[in-house]
């Protein structure tokens, strides 16, 4: 039997609130397969975004396992954990999360920085993306430029920059009209032909319907996981119908979590100077343009008016 690529063992996560704990997550239990694509659906508050972000390795368990390619992420250092979430995982957010002052290809080049990418491989792999995502137009526009099924496509392209075996995607269609949202259900189905594990966080029942299993959750606990008998029925009625993989085709390739991830440790000291520096190098370009952009509120900071 397989390893499951994602796999939570009893897990509990619980927060201190005043002088008392509050359970969000209590003995949750969920494997996910490579190539699977699943729809965690729940109320607000019911724990779906906390299982989201266990998943993406944003947060740890309180108590319990989780395992990811069968490495449990508890034995993992900060710099280690990073870097999981940087070369395997991509993250699509509802209100998309651009940075504002800077035009799509910078925006998908940001995770590439952190990755240590050189300046020119991360510039043609943006483009690349974007074009495949029907976005080569578009490529040198800023956020407030783009309609928002345009900016989410952009934030699917960046959740691609470093492969992105897994994509979590906390209501990708929550802030899209209804032709956009399809939009991007197709990409996400196209991405999973392509063999990307998808995992959608939303409280849509419509849009859990796009998914081959749906996992409910309710006050922390999941109370089913059910394959969804409706799958086809809801890709005929979206306009969907047999998913192309065309259009991604070039993608660049995802990572497998069953290779065993090297620990940033073994990094060369060149290599990790190499990253390093050229991320400080992006780090000051990126303020500058932040600040250039914003020339009446640089000058009233530097005179102590606001602040």
């Amino acid at each position: 039997m397989s390893t499951p690529l994602l796999k939570l063992a009893a897990v509990t996560r619980r927060f201190l609130s005043g002088d008392k704990d509050v359970v969000v997550l209590n003995n949750v239990n969920l494997s996910i397969d490579a190539g699977e694509i699943v729809a965690i659906v729940g109320a607000s508050g019911s724990g779906k975004s906390t299982l989201m972000n266990i998943l993406g390795c944003l947060d740890h368990p309180s108590e319990g396992t989780y395992t990811v390619g069968g490495r449990d992420t508890h034995m993992l250092d900060s710099d280690e954990l990073a870097q999981l979430r940087r070369e395997h995982f991509g993250f699509v957010f509802q209100r998309y999360h651009l940075l504002p002052h800077v035009d799509a290809v910078a925006n998908l080049e940001m995770p590439a920085i952190y990755a240590g990418t050189t300046r020119t491989e991360r510039h043609k792999r943006a483009r690349e993306l974007l074009a495949r995502l029907g976005l080569a137009d578009r490529a040198h526009h800023r956020p407030g430029q783009l309609s928002g099924g345009q900016q989410q496509r952009v934030s699917i392209a960046r959740a691609l920059m470093n492969g992105g075996q897994v994509i979590l995607a906390d209501e990708p269609t929550g802030a899209l009209d209804t032709k956009s949202g399809q939009d991007v259900l197709r990409i996400l189905h196209e991405l999973n032909a392509l063999g990307h594990t998808i995992v959608i966080v939303t409280h849509d029942k419509a849009v859990a319907r796009h998914a081959r299993r749906i996992i409910e959750i309710r006050d922390g606990e999941i109370v089913a996981d059910r394959p969804n008998r409706h799958y086809a029925e809801a890709l005929a009625e979206a306009g969907i119908g047999a998913v192309r993989v065309d259009a991604t085709a070039d993608a660049p390739p995802a990572h497998n979590c069953d290779d065993a991830l090297p620990p940033v440790a073994n990094d060369t000291c060149r290599q990790r100077f190499t990253a390093s520096t050229g991320r400080f190098a992006e780090a000051c370009r990126m303020a500058w343009i932040a600040l250039v952009s914003h020339r009446l509120r640089t000058l009233l900071t530097m005179l102590g008016i606001i602040t």
